[in-house]
């Protein structure tokens, strides 16, 4: 209502101002609340991906998501410590899932690290870094050792290190003082567990070298690094797509599996239907018209009629459950691409047809040399719908596919929906839906000269 209250004013003041340019900029300002009002939700996906978990469900909703807080010093001071980092005991797990809390005697290991009880405080200003150590015995030989803290939102980056049985174990990967409360920390020993469980809090530890540290005893240590608050609110910001990248362990086959049937769709798309444009448009021989009348004809046949004899034709060549059906039909030509190509042709002047053949160029020299390179921009407007179009295809590899690891993105962001939308995990849904989003656009706008180029002159005759 604010935005349609501004527009208002702002057109009336035109129209009183500029009675002549009146109508002009009615029309430019239509078209302009128009596409802002048809970006909003691509908008809200874009801010709600940015958003942590308890930001999505609030009440009354935010466009953009909060930023980090980034404090120099933690706030442990304040009056009952609401906000403060607190510890509780350390728990180990042993190889048949028995867990067991361990009493661990925590010190403070640098200057700007202090500790009263289980509250943790930190003071990053002149040194940069926090640590905290702690020392438990070992009832068993652990698999995994389980820390939970009290965050304190202040999105710090945090790394851990484990000592036993004479080795050193680190963390990898980035984490940090993320949520306003409770989290608990799992820190898995190397040759356990394989499953990649990092959306669930699970981390692997890395083995960097031997340790002073014997069996049946541990030393845990946690280091608090400074962020800066751009830092942080970048690392807040993008928590939801490592976790939606973490959660699913597929993600790198479903990209390759998207990226391979893309190349290979928009190739074979381009080459067979610019030469069966070109025996159409430039070549003479019998029954020419008819054929090009059958080829128009076939895309009066609903997707769904050829869709089962499609299916007995690629199983019998023992193509199901294979990348093949996705990609080689492209290979066969599109009756639509076919007709705008030739449409394009026919407005090239025979002229040059005629000189190349004069100087001797042949029958695939005209077609290579000649015609290729001036049917740029009908090519590329083939190039994006069929990538578009391969790229969104969701129906083709639900029936020919069954193994996770040949899914596509529209197929495995499918999947990926279904095992977390009853987890309320929006944000994390929303950033997988933008990575799979952002490539389309991307190549739209980077081509949009010559997809509306080609577009717009496929229609014109010599």
């Amino acid at each position: 209502l604010w935005l349609a209250g501004v527009s208002l004013i702002v057109g009336a003041a035109v129209v009183l101002v500029f009675p002549e340019a009146s109508r002009r900029m009615a029309r430019h300002g239509a078209l302009a609340i128009g596409a802002v009002f048809f970006m909003l939700p691509f908008l809200w996906l874009i801010g709600t991906s940015f958003k942590q978990p308890e930001e999505t469900l609030i009440y009354p909703s935010r466009w953009l998501p909060a930023f980090a807080a980034a404090p120099d010093v933690s706030p442990w001071a304040d009056e009952e410590g609401e906000h403060a980092v607190r510890l509780d005991p350390v728990s180990v797990r042993d190889r048949e899932a028995r867990e067991q809390h361990v009493e661990a005697i925590w010190t403070a290991s640098s200057p700007a690290a202090r500790l009263e009880g289980n509250v943790f405080a930190y003071d990053l200003a002149d040194t940069g870094e926090a640590v905290i150590t702690a020392r438990f015995a070992l009832p068993f030989e652990p698999s995994e050792v389980m820390l939970r803290m009290r965050q304190d939102n202040s999105w710090h980056a945090v790394s851990a290190a484990l000592e036993t049985a004479g080795r050193r174990y680190e963390t990898d990967d980035a984490l940090y003082l993320g949520v306003d409360g409770w989290r608990e920390w799992t820190f898995r020993l190397p040759g356990m567990e394989r499953r990649d469980q990092r959306a669930m809090g699970v981390w692997p530890l890395q083995d960097v070298g031997a340790s002073e540290v014997e069996a049946g005893e541990a030393r845990l240590t946690v280091r608090i690094h400074h962020k800066s608050r751009a830092g942080a609110t970048l690392a807040r910001w993008t928590q939801s797509y490592r976790d939606a990248w973490y959660a699913d362990a597929h993600w790198g086959a479903y990209l390759f599996n998207s990226v391979w049937i893309v190349v290979l769709s928009v190739v074979g798309q381009v080459l067979t239907c610019s030469m069966a444009a070109y025996a159409f448009a430039r070549l003479r021989w019998p029954g020419r018209e008819l054929v090009f009348g059958i080829v128009l004809a076939t895309m009066m046949l609903p997707t769904m009629v050829v869709m089962v004899p499609q299916f007995l034709i690629f199983k019998s060549l023992g193509w199901y459950n294979t990348l093949l059906p996705l990609w080689v039909p492209a290979f066969v030509g599109t009756p639509f691409f076919i007709f705008l190509l030739r449409q394009f042709m026919l407005g090239v002047p025979r002229e040059l047809e005629e000189a190349a053949r004069i100087d001797g160029c042949s029958w695939w020299g005209i077609y290579w040399l000649i015609m290729l390179p001036l049917m740029k921009p009908a090519l590329a407007a083939v190039a994006i719908f069929t990538f578009m179009n391969a790229w969104n295809e969701f129906m083709v590899p639900l029936i020919y596919l069954n193994d996770q690891r040949l899914y596509p993105l529209p197929l495995g962001l499918f999947v990926f929906r279904g095992a977390h939308q009853f987890q309320a995990n929006f944000n994390m849904l929303m950033a997988a839906s933008t990575l799979m989003t952002l490539p389309v656009i991307a190549i739209f706008f980077l081509a949009q000269r010559y997809f509306i180029e080609g577009v717009t002159l496929t229609g014109m005759k010599a």
